[in-house]
């Protein structure tokens, strides 16, 4: 996992994936009740006008939702990227 992750980081960095692409998550909700999660959720949303990921590394609960939104992330930078380089070999002086 650790090695997806940094895959994952070169490849945004690489490919000058913007801010906006970036989500929001509230970590380690396996040390919150239910009540504050559902709390803290709710500013979130209100702060960042996305409903966040809720995530537990301990528990592993949340992961595989992160890991979808980083695939669509990855995907969608991938599809921008092809287009770009479709279109740059198309091109000649």
């Amino acid at each position: 996992m650790r090695r997806d992750l940094h895959v994952f980081v070169d490849y945004v960095r690489a490919r000058e994936v913007k801010r906006s692409h970036r989500g929001n998550a509230l970590s380690k909700a396996d040390a919150m009740s239910a009540d504050a999660i559902k709390q803290q959720v709710a500013r979130l949303k209100r702060a960042a006008k996305k409903t966040p990921l809720v995530v537990s590394a301990v528990s592993g609960d949340g992961v595989a939702d992160v890991l979808r939104a980083l695939w669509k992330v990855i995907e969608a930078a991938r599809r921008g990227n092809v287009e770009a380089s479709a279109a740059d070999a198309a091109w000649h002086p």
